[in-house]
């Protein structure tokens, strides 16, 4: 899900996603052609800007919605500070 915020793709995904029921890393592979999209080098690779990064750990924190209580990514990088 990180790479499809990256690229400004959940509008997209979620309409795709709708019509196929697929997985985000489906979605990536077949729409964005990431085909190493599960590859941790990839990954590495991709988030090269640590910036890029957390906006898209922002993104999911906006765009989903997590059980009561449960906490996201972002805020465990804040409580870490």
């Amino acid at each position: 899900m990180l790479i499809i915020y990256n690229e400004h793709k959940y509008v997209e995904f979620k309409k795709f996603q709708s019509k196929k029921n697929m997985k985000p890393s489906d979605y990536c592979k077949i729409e964005l052609n990431f085909k190493y999209v599960k590859n941790y080098e990839f990954v590495k690779s991709y988030f090269t800007d640590v910036n890029d990064l957390i906006y898209s750990i922002n993104e999911h924190k906006r765009l989903s919605n997590p059980p009561i209580g449960q906490l996201s990514l972002i805020d465990i990088m804040k409580s870490d500070k």
